[in-house]
């Protein structure tokens, strides 16, 4: 009985241990229009990322892009002070950067930065023939 308790109380102390830190984050969003100099294209970018900043009327801005998920971002947030795991996301053909926004969603709130850009002549708002 006594080797069973002692089992319980270390498997409960090394799963506890184990366990990594719950937060939740609020979604910072940046906007940026990069420059493929080298071909002289625009490489539109999202970038959202945790913050602590909190939602405001005046400060929450909605995607409103018409057929995706619909989530609250605070734009130009600050960001937290530590290393963070990037995920680069790339749409399908036709999409763009906000095709995605259930999975930026999720990994924003676990503390993850997304980046995602919208595919030169292969995007919802830019289509170019081949």
């Amino acid at each position: 009985m006594r080797q069973t308790i002692l089992f319980l109380c270390l498997a409960t102390f090394l799963f506890s241990y184990g366990q990594k830190e719950e937060r939740t984050f609020n979604i910072g969003q940046k906007s940026l229009t990069l420059v493929d100099t080298s071909r002289s294209r625009p490489l539109t970018t999202e970038a959202w990322y945790p913050t602590l900043d909190k939602l405001s009327e005046k400060e929450a801005k909605t995607e409103e892009k018409a057929l995706f998920k619909i989530i609250e971002t605070v734009p130009n947030a600050s960001m937290l002070n530590e290393k963070l795991p990037l995920l680069i996301v790339s749409h399908g053909t036709g999409g763009n950067r906000f095709s995605l926004t259930w999975f930026v969603e999720r990994f924003v709130k676990e503390g993850y930065i997304v980046v995602s850009l919208d595919h030169y002549g292969n995007s919802t708002f830019n289509k170019k023939p081949r």
